[in-house]
This record gives C-alpha cells, sequence and structure tokens, in this order.
C-alpha cells in the first residue's frame, strides 16, 4: 500500500525503472514484501502506448461530437472510435474471462460498442447521449491515468447506461415499424 501511495503521490512516475533495495530500505523493510508487491503493482497500471492510444480515440471523439448535433457520417465514425476505445481497455486488462464475457454481449443486438441506435427523430437526444457517454470516456482515462482502478470499474458500470438508452431506442423503433423508418442502425 506504501508503494502504490508513493506512485499516486507521484513520488514514483509512470514506468520508472524501480530497485527493490533501496525502496525497501527507504520504505525500512527487507526486499522480499517490495519484490511481491512490484509485480502486482505493475499488472495494476495501463502501459503508456495504451494510454496514448485512449486520448486519440478521446480528441477523435471530441472532433465529431464540436458540431453540437449528429452530423450525416457521424454516427458511423462514432462507431469505430467507440469500438476502438473499448477494445484497447478490454485488450489491456489482460483477462480471458472478461474478454469473452464482452464479446457474448456485443452479439445482442444494440448491445455492443459497434452498434449505435440513431433516433432520426430525436437527433437532439441522440446527441445529448453521445456526448454524456463521450464524457465518461474522458473520465474513465482520467482514472487510468490516476490508477483509480476502483473509480475506473464504477465508471465502466455506469457507462452500460448508454447501452440501455440504445435497447429503449430499438424498442421505440420496433413498436413504429409500421409507419415511416426513422431509426438507422450503424454497424
Amino acid at each position: 500500500m506504501r508503494i502504490r501511495e508513493m506512485i499516486l503521490r507521484g513520488e514514483l512516475s509512470a514506468g520508472e525503472r524501480v530497485a527493490e533495495a533501496p525502496l525497501a530500505e527507504l520504505l525500512g523493510m527487507s526486499r522480499t514484501p517490495v519484490r511481491q508487491a512490484l509485480p502486482v503493482l505493475a499488472q495494476q497500471g495501463a502501459s503508456r502506448s495504451v494510454l496514448e492510444a485512449l486520448r486519440e480515440c478521446l480528441a477523435e471523439g471530441d472532433q465529431i461530437l464540436a458540431e453540437g448535433h449528429v452530423a450525416d457520417k457521424a454516427e458511423a465514425l462514432y462507431v469505430d472510435m467507440n469500438v476502438r476505445f473499448h477494445q484497447l481497455i478490454v485488450l489491456e486488462c489482460r483477462s480471458p474471462i472478461i474478454q469473452q464475457a464482452l464479446e457474448r454481449n456485443a452479439r445482442i443486438p444494440f448491445a455492443g460498442p459497434q452498434a449505435l441506435a440513431v433516433d432520426k427523430t430525436s437527433l437532439a437526444g441522440m446527441y445529448a447521449t453521445l456526448a454524456y457517454a463521450h464524457r465518461q470516456h474522458h473520465y474513465i482515462v482520467s482514472a487510468l491515468e490516476r490508477g483509480e482502478g476502483a473509480r475506473v470499474e464504477a465508471l465502466m458500470r455506469e457507462h452500460t447506461n448508454p447501452v440501455k438508452e440504445n435497447l429503449n431506442i430499438s424498442a421505440r423503433a420496433a413498436e413504429l415499424s409500421e409507419a415511416k423508418p426513422r431509426l438507422t442502425v450503424v454497424r
């Protein structure tokens, strides 16, 4: 816990090479607990290259949403960015169980990051949903950068709400299927 606190306070930089003997001496303990803690802490961090790729997704999403409304080709661009964003996080967690669960989830219509239901009757509402989801992307990356695992988990759970909205949009579209088509599904 003390090493983790040093990392969070910036006393040890991300990616910095740490020698266990001087660190153990600094902490006033033997090398064994330090030797055991370092690999665990290394597993908890996100790599710099992943964080850079996530920041690129954030910038791309910011640009897509900069117009203040859902533009004609914005849906497809947003979906591509969203898929990359989620894939980066899932692959970085290196958990086959999580990867398999999310692959199964993505097969459910309108539930995965690759599916986006656009309600043509409420483009303002659609924009608000996308903007909200993208703000969550920003919060998730910030928490990852600070090593706040529990916060990342909570944010990811909250991030499922736009998926629920997608499911609600698709249900409304099914009810209106006899009327003029107003829903576009982007894959």
